[in-house]
């Protein structure tokens, strides 16, 4: 959903760097690079990309692949989940997904 006009309001101080930059300049020291990470939108987007029989839990493995690239570079992490979806998403998923969904979740946050 978001946060309305987020990017308008921090606008004026933007500033366009590789995570690999950011990552050099946290070792340096000079500047400590944490991130607030939405995790729905990862396991989301895991759920769209085709896996095999054998990769029984694909989303874990996608989650712990894009996090280790932020380690890597230097970056402390924090995720960050939804709570309660709203009367709107609720209606767009089935029942299925939104269990599905439910479970992935508890399962990242153990």
């Amino acid at each position: 959903m978001g946060v309305t006009g987020l990017w308008t309001l921090i606008a004026e101080t933007k500033e366009r760097i590789s995570l690999r930059e950011m990552g050099n300049t946290a070792r340096q020291g000079k500047r400590k690079i944490i991130f607030a990470l939405d995790v729905s939108t990862w396991l989301v987007a895991a759920q769209m990309i085709p896996h095999t029989v054998k990769d029984k839990k694909p989303y874990l493995r996608y989650l712990y692949q894009r996090l280790s690239k932020f380690i890597r570079y230097g970056s402390q992490v924090v995720l960050v989940l939804d709570g309660v979806s709203p009367a709107l998403k609720k209606t767009q998923r089935s029942k299925t997904e939104q269990g599905t969904f439910k479970r992935m979740c508890r399962e990242v946050t153990i």
